[in-house]
């Protein structure tokens, strides 16, 4: 059941910022305008995390493995931007950011975002046989929770690391709601 919940929960956060971007809804990208709003890569990592939860709920792993492949691609590839440099042109590859608040580049989701989403990927690609994908779940939780503090708390450092783009407060809580759907597969469930 609750990798039902937490597979809508990821999908419909994923929907809702997504139809934020596109129709120019700026408080569906982000939560108060001070704040950093959710990339759009970030939201379509969400949709296809939501999308690998609910598949592997019905037992559909082949494709769950694709969205969970997917996810830890577009984080692989973000992490290697920000390590070496390096622009591969996917941060604004399906629309032009237009806010651009505490980002290091615009629509470059969070160094944080994407090693959660690299993370995530892989437990999800692997939900159905890697018996240590719960040690990875555990991780995405606790950064998303860790980041959330951070808001409540104003810590910055837990949720933006140097000066590079922040982690986006709806983000954290979409990580939470993630690794509590990794975390909720039990190895009988094969």
């Amino acid at each position: 059941m609750m990798q039902l919940v937490t597979g809508l929960l990821s999908s419909l956060l994923g929907i809702v910022v997504i139809i934020g971007w596109v129709f120019n809804v700026p408080t569906l990208v982000q939560i108060l305008p001070d704040y950093v709003p959710m990339q759009f890569n970030t939201a379509i990592g969400f949709l296809l995390c939501g999308g690998a939860l609910l598949l592997s709920r019905f037992k559909q792993y082949s494709y769950g493995y694709l969205c969970g492949f997917i996810v830890a691609m577009l984080g692989f590839f973000t992490i290697l931007q920000y390590g070496y440099g390096w622009e591969f042109g996917i941060d604004e590859l399906f629309i032009k950011h237009y806010i651009n608040i505490n980002s290091s580049s615009p629509g470059r989701m969070a160094p944080n975002t994407a090693l959660c989403f690299i993370l995530s990927g892989l437990a999800l690609g692997l939900i159905h046989s890697y018996k240590n994908r719960s040690r990875l779940g555990i991780v995405v939780l606790t950064l998303g929770g860790l980041s959330t503090i951070g808001y409540i708390f104003d810590l910055v450092e837990l949720y933006g690391w140097g000066k590079m783009t922040e982690m986006a407060l709806h983000t954290s809580l979409g990580f939470i709601a993630v690794g509590v759907g990794i975390n909720s597969f039990r190895l009988d469930e094969k």
